[in-house]
């Protein structure tokens, strides 16, 4: 029986380690912070990306990547959990609104979003999706036609996209009880890794070195870690030609009374500008990308993490509130009508350059994700949080 090192506890480390649990492989799961899904996995907006995001890229390279670990997301994550996921879902499918000062045109967005829809119904797995997308067809929207009743001096154009997103907090409560209730898998918070090596000159076998302890004996290693990953990497592989990209992002987590009007999900492209997600039950996300941006890095190791006090959420609430608003009034109000008000977030990496404001930023790409192989050694690019599990079953049939 193999045993195996995971690093990281997001979704990454936690789906690769069920999946290799699965295969009846030990795992051993290292995780920095006291509980695993507590950071960028747990807070963020659970899009399930068929590609459309990705228009700046002006090839269907990133909608390639991205679009069987979308479409095979529920069946593997069900299957992981034993569960339906149904009730975390979006009840509405997103609406895509241009801005006016989108990196890329309206024309040549929408031709864009033709041929990703024409890539999703022509996949093998379009009947796994979230929900029924098999007959998408996409058409321009009204002002009216989209409940926040956008602001049409800002937007250019308007549709709706079969992509639909999950409910992050309710489905990494589950992923960790399901984690931390394998048998298989031993769960080590508190340990920061600091490198990886051999267990001895003569072994095969690997080393995790931590900032508390040396842990010996692994026949495999998955570097699932989101933030310093290419740290580790260098410690391994002696690399140092990553292009790296590390950005620490906030958003806001509301509850809101159920008697309001609002029920739709929207993302504003192409650009350093925000969304709204609406899970049903009065649940909300809500983002503004420059109010959220709190720090960025390019460095193999992430910068200091950010500390937020209450004055500095309420500040970015209210950035948010004027900035998403002006766009989506229907935004603003939903603030206004919160019971509750959570600002949280974490660190996003890309091997990527530039910034979202930039036509020709590599940031506007996520066609790189995937497994670097280096031995019985595996660094994983997630790439986006709804490529982890598929990624996962991937590896977990490569070591085992």
């Amino acid at each position: 029986m193999k045993h195996i090192a995971v690093l990281g506890g997001g979704i990454m480390g936690c789906c690769t380690a069920l999946s290799l649990a699965r295969l009846r492989a030990t795992v051993t799961l290292f995780e920095q912070h006291p509980q695993v899904m507590s950071e960028a996995s747990r807070w963020n907006e659970g899009k399930i990306h068929l590609g459309y995001l990705y228009a700046a890229s002006r090839t269907l390279d990133t909608a390639k990547k991205v679009l069987t670990g979308g479409l095979r997301f529920k069946p593997i994550v069900e299957q992981l959990l034993e569960t339906s996921i149904d009730s975390w879902i979006t009840p509405q499918a997103d609406h895509y609104l241009v801005h006016k000062n989108s990196v890329v045109g309206p024309d040549e967005i929408w031709d864009y979003f033709e041929r990703v829809t024409d890539l999703v119904c022509e996949h093998p797995d379009v009947n796994g999706y979230l929900r029924d997308i098999s007959s998408s067809d996409l058409r321009r929207l009204s002002a009216t036609d989209v409940d926040f009743n956008y602001n049409a001096e800002q937007v250019c154009l308007a549709t709706r996209v079969p992509e639909y997103s999950i409910n992050t907090t309710s489905f990494a409560d589950a992923l960790a009880r399901r984690v931390m209730d394998d048998p298989s898998i031993s769960v080590l918070t508190e340990q920061a890794v600091q490198s990886v090596g051999s267990s001895d000159e003569k072994s095969e076998r690997y080393a995790i070195h931590t900032d508390q302890d040396t842990f010996t004996g692994f026949d495999a290693v998955v570097n699932a870690l989101w933030a310093g990953r290419p740290f580790i990497d260098k410690t391994v592989m002696g690399r140092t030609d990553f292009t790296t990209h590390h950005r620490y992002r906030v958003s806001a987590f509301l509850e809101c009374p159920l008697d309001h009007s609002y029920h739709s999900s929207a993302v504003i492209c192409a650009g350093p500008f925000g969304d709204i997600k609406h899970y049903g039950n009065g649940r909300y996300y809500i983002s503004w990308y420059p109010a959220g941006l709190l720090a960025e890095g390019r460095n193999a190791e992430p910068p200091k993490t950010p500390h937020l006090s209450a004055d500095d959420a309420d500040s970015i609430v209210a950035k948010i509130k004027e900035g998403l608003g002006d766009i989506l009034p229907g935004a603003a109000d939903i603030i206004s009508q919160a019971d509750r008000v959570n600002v949280q977030g974490g660190w996003v990496y890309a091997q990527a350059s530039g910034g979202l404001d930039d036509p020709s930023s590599s940031l506007h790409r996520r066609d790189k994700l995937g497994l670097l192989h280096h031995g019985n050694y595996v660094s994983v690019d997630t790439g986006k949080f709804s490529v982890a599990p598929y990624l996962a079953e991937v590896i977990a049939q490569a070591l085992v």
